[in-house]
């Protein structure tokens, strides 16, 4: 089955007045994250074609400008999951999960003839990818081409496919919080392990990997710092919604 999915971006007034800044952002846009950053917004999206890779935009110039190319199918899939975005005092911080076996540049073909072969190779990679990057993208003006990623190693445990990464500033510096889950057995019901680790904005370790009690874990939604410095999210364990918060 293929998914089509293109992104719109709108703002809704104070009263719920809706103005659409753009109805089709990004032809195959396959995930999104909002981040903002003072008086600015900014918005990053995965696209598998038209554009491929991760893209950025501050919303008062939509474009989709590719930050880091990564391998796209063209029917619905790309090689990466992108994880939490937010800003330090010179940056845009962005994660990501990739497989780096899997080339750049590699192709499936154009719709409608796509090989189908690579584009399970591309799927898979985004489903299973480990390699943990960390897109630095300067406020200043946006890159006319690929950032260099800061590759940070979380060490998963063999045969664990990571998911639902997060990233969020640690302190009131430029430490970064990594959580994760690793992910093993039937792809449909697997068992879940969730894991932190603090690193600078080098990828350097600054606190290692260290597990958290499922009762604690997460899914999709991302941490959000308050303004006393808390990192903070929710989860549904045992079927009640949770409020977890960790204090730096």
């Amino acid at each position: 089955m293929v998914r089509h999915e293109g992104g719109y971006v709108a703002k809704l007034s104070a009263s719920g007045t809706q103005t659409v800044l753009n109805g089709w952002f990004g032809s195959h846009n396959i995930d999104q994250r909002l981040v903002i950053d003072g008086t600015r917004a900014a918005v990053l999206g995965l696209g598998d074609a038209y554009p491929v890779g991760f893209f950025f935009s501050y919303l008062e110039s939509l474009n989709t400008n590719v930050i880091y190319t990564v391998a796209g199918d063209g029917q619905g899939d790309a090689n990466g999951q992108i994880g939490g975005v937010f800003a330090l005092s010179d940056v845009i911080v962005a994660s990501f999960v990739t497989d780096k076996s899997i080339a750049q540049n590699t192709g499936a073909g154009t719709w409608p003839n796509i090989d189908q072969t690579v584009a399970s190779k591309i799927a898979q990679g985004g489903v299973d990818g480990t390699d943990v990057g960390l897109l630095l993208v300067p406020k200043t003006a946006l890159p006319s081409g690929d950032l260099k990623p800061v590759w940070v190693n979380i060490s998963p445990a063999r045969g664990a496919r990571v998911a639902y990464l997060k990233s969020v500033q640690y302190g009131s510096g430029d430490l970064i919080l990594l959580a994760w889950a690793e992910l093993t057995g039937n792809q449909y019901a697997p068992t879940s392990a969730y894991y932190t680790m603090v690193v600078d904005r080098t990828g350097a370790t600054c606190q290692p990997r260290r597990a958290l009690d499922a009762a604690n874990g997460f899914a999709y939604d991302d941490m959000v710092r308050r303004p006393d410095g808390a990192i903070v999210w929710a989860n549904g364990q045992g079927g009640r919604v949770h409020i977890v918060s960790l204090t730096p």
